[in-house]
């Protein structure tokens, strides 16, 4: 843990104690905090970090779409709803030679340059709907609805030039590749380095180091896509309620991942024998054709996720003055990464496929209102229009993963996975007490063994669930004929 962290527009800087640290070894010295904090009076760093150069792009996107719709009443019981949507949006650009990808064939190239743009346009965004509506009795008591489609998204700029799910030391776009005539360049300060007294400036010392670091965009870029389904049944109640059920679900593909291209041969961080003079990790893939490459993290679309569920809902209205709504989810969605990060193993990213970060299995709703009878006698501007309003809502906990701190299974990726030795829950209980919350059962993971890969999938732990009542009363009064 880093402590006295800061962030400024030029560079960011950390303090903590350092092993190598004298004062570290202290008896006296038993907290973390109390020692970065002395380390930061004694201008001691940690790590200290700047990009120089311009980092700022002005990025832009194209795009046209073309639609069609009919609807056709079969007849008295049947509806269909058809539609095409055709959409097509360009690949980021900014009219300059300043944005970069990385190609195994040629190494580092410029949009503009050798490369027409930055990744291909994607022309085959052609997205079918349609749906159908079908009553079978002539009363309407009974209605069947369905539909199902095909939706393109275009792509954020944002994991362009500042993706923040970097956790292996690439950059955080293209714009801090080394090439053209203005790119943004990351350099730092070894750990241990003293800051200078007599105002000199602080990064005159520091280097971008003997290797670069590279932030790539696949050539097989595909928009977004996403198939939409749902289908539902409809029973009316009375003539002041229905109740309805049904099934959404949804299959997304091309959705965006990090990817390290060039990462490190399994537990060669550990080896002395496996670095150059410039500290390059000699094992990885690309090292003889490319010896100065380190990471090489790649913007791909492939990666796939998929959310089922089974939806109820009541609904009354004016019955008896009291109108209300109750609604029950129940799902489950799966991905590989659900905000675009890398995965544990570049190599398997098959194997980081789980639980979504917003995977809520529960989900309950209800809202209630009812409006309080008037006397016939007494004071009626006291008696009359009282409303009572409640809602309800309550769902289940989200899912989160454990992390194994550190380098473990030497690929300096540092995303490791612990390994399960043990029950999770076991001994544990969920109720807050005096003591706190013992969610999971720390005991039941262990760090990997070096040189490996933890067996523990991401997000299989889940958190608390969440409950809320509001209740309201509200007095309308009528002060004139058409002020209340």
């Amino acid at each position: 843990m880093a402590a006295g962290n800061h962030t400024g527009q030029r560079g960011t800087f950390s303090y903590q104690e350092l092993a190598s640290d004298p004062g570290s070894q202290s008896p006296l010295v038993t907290d973390g905090n109390v020692a970065a904090l002395a380390a930061f009076i004694e201008r001691e760093l940690y790590t200290a970090g700047i990009v120089q150069g311009n980092p700022v792009r002005k990025l832009f996107e194209d795009s046209f779409s073309v639609f069609g719709h009919d609807s056709w009443q079969v007849n008295s019981k049947l509806n269909l709803n058809l539609r095409l949507r055709y959409d097509s949006t360009s690949p980021v650009h900014d009219g300059k030679q300043d944005l970069s990808t990385f190609l195994p064939s040629h190494g580092l190239v410029l949009a503009g340059a050798r490369l027409k743009s930055l990744y291909p346009r994607d022309w085959t965004n052609l997205g079918p709907r349609g749906g159908f509506a079908y009553q079978p009795n002539a009363d309407g008591g009974l209605a069947i609805r369905g539909a199902f489609g095909v939706y393109f998204d275009k792509v954020n700029v944002s994991p362009f030039l500042g993706n923040s799910f970097i956790y292996n030391g690439g950059p955080n776009g293209v714009e801090e590749n080394p090439i053209g005539t203005n790119p943004a360049i990351s350099v730092s300060l070894q750990p241990g380095t003293l800051l200078p007294s007599d105002g000199s400036p602080i990064f005159a010392q520091a280097s971008a180091g003997g290797f670069a670091t590279i932030y790539s965009v696949s050539q097989n870029f595909h928009s977004p896509c996403t198939y939409n389904c749902d289908l539902n049944i409809q029973q009316a109640l009375g003539k002041s309620a229905a109740f309805e059920l049904g099934y959404v679900g949804s299959q997304s593909c091309h959705l965006l991942q990090l990817v390290d291209l060039n990462q490190a041969v399994l537990g060669s961080d550990f080896n002395p024998a496996d670095f150059d003079t410039n500290g390059t990790n000699t094992p990885r893939p690309y090292y003889a054709k490319f010896s100065n490459h380190g990471v090489v993290d790649e913007l791909q679309t492939w990666t796939n996720s998929n959310y089922n569920s089974l939806q109820a809902s009541l609904r009354i209205h004016a019955w008896h003055g009291i109108a209300s709504q109750l609604h029950y989810t129940w799902a489950h969605t799966l991905d590989m990464s659900s905000f675009g990060g890398a995965p544990q193993d570049s190599t398997n990213p098959d194997g980081d496929y789980g639980n979504s970060d917003f995977d809520t299995r529960n989900n309950f709703t209800a809202f209630f209102q009812y409006e309080v009878p008037s006397g016939e006698c007494g004071l009626k501007w006291l008696t009359k229009g009282w409303t009572t309003n409640s809602t309800l809502s309550f769902r289940s906990g989200l899912p989160f993963s454990l992390d194994a701190i550190g380098d473990w299974s030497g690929t300096s990726e540092n995303l490791d996975h612990p390994g399960l030795i043990g029950r999770p829950y076991a001994g544990t209980f969920h109720q807050a007490t005096s003591s706190g919350v013992y969610w999971f059962n720390a005991y039941a993971f262990a760090f990997p063994n070096p040189g490996s890969f933890g067996t523990f999938r991401r997000n299989q732990l889940y958190g608390p669930g969440f409950g809320d009542v509001d209740l309201s009363v509200v007095k309308t009064t009528q002060v004139t004929e058409r002020v209340r």
